[in-house]
């Protein structure tokens, strides 16, 4: 009987109170209260992604024979200048290495310091499309490739001077290395909008 009593003694405000005191910690707003509160703010997931910059792409991966021909440039840039020296300054110990290839010391000797010089434009040419090639620019390939048709059409001229067998031999070499610099697999590396893009930012 004393607790009927003492629940009868509760205001009814006290138990309108509590109800809407649950209803606020369950999460719902009765209307009426917090009229000027902001409204809560939704959470939402925050992800990252990575962004792409026009104009620079992801590089694929070298092949093994673009730094190989890389060398053979600077290879014949070596010989080059090593044949244009011992035309310029001849008598030196340096004319020993005609002993490789006599025949062509015998032709090009007659014409001295005119060959020199040739061989040095060449030397000259060949180190250019080196820097070129390994900087992946689109005029160092061009310029390979005007150095290795050269040479195939230097190799056709031996064979109509005689030389059957070295011209023959010259041609396939020659010709192989040109139709593997005109592939698209190689081309690809040496766009020439790279030359903008990245220029500046690789070094020999």
């Amino acid at each position: 009987m004393e607790t009927e009593s003492r629940d009868s003694a509760i205001p009814a405000s006290s138990l309108v109170r509590f109800a809407r005191r649950d209803k606020v910690s369950a999460g719902a707003t009765p209307p009426g209260e917090n009229d000027d509160a902001p409204p809560e703010k939704s959470t939402t997931l925050a992800y990252s992604r990575r962004v792409t910059v026009p104009g620079l792409r992801s590089s694929p991966h070298l092949p093994r024979g673009l730094t190989a021909f890389g060398l053979f440039l600077v290879f014949g840039t070596t010989m080059a200048l090593l044949a244009a020296t011992t035309l310029l300054f001849s008598g030196t110990p340096l004319d020993r290495v005609w002993t490789l290839n006599p025949r062509s010391h015998q032709e090009l000797a007659p014409f001295g310091k005119i060959a020199g010089v040739g061989f040095s434009l060449l030397a000259a040419a060949l180190a250019l499309a080196a820097v070129g090639w390994f900087r992946r620019r689109s005029w160092g390939w061009r310029l390979a490739v005007a150095l290795i048709a050269a040479q195939v059409l230097g190799n056709f001229v031996n064979v109509f001077r005689g030389h059957v067998l070295e011209g023959a031999v010259g041609i396939t070499i020659a010709g192989i290395l040109l139709l593997y610099l005109l592939s698209q697999p190689i081309r690809i590396f040496f766009d020439p909008k790279d030359d903008k893009v990245g220029r500046g930012n690789s070094s020999f």
